[in-house]
């Protein structure tokens, strides 16, 4: 089991990553992804519903979107975390880069 890294701890509760995660505005970014979700594609708006509904079905699942520059992953993915965080849905992401 990994140790606790000392620098996250401190004496109000959770690592501060996680209470930052938690604190966004609920109903702005219910709006906000709400108003982005309108205006995905058919393709992109499949996506965001198979990431949601694994959350909601707390399936561990890894999804990889990939496609040319300028197709909408970028803003693919900030609706999907508009729409998460919305829910309540504490969410950590990864990108990685091919040179």
């Amino acid at each position: 089991m990994p140790l606790a890294v000392p620098e996250l701890i401190d004496e109000e509760g959770p690592p501060r990553e996680i209470r930052e995660e938690l604190s966004y505005d609920v109903a702005a970014l219910a709006e906000q992804g709400e108003r982005r979700y309108q205006l995905l594609n058919n393709l992109q708006q499949e996506v965001v519903d198979s990431v949601l509904r694994a959350i909601e079905n707390r399936q561990s699942r890894c999804f990889f979107i990939d496609g040319p520059g300028g197709t909408g992953k970028t803003y693919l993915y900030n609706t999907l975390l508009a729409i998460a965080r919305s829910r309540g849905t504490c969410f950590t992401s990864y990108l990685t880069l091919s040179v």
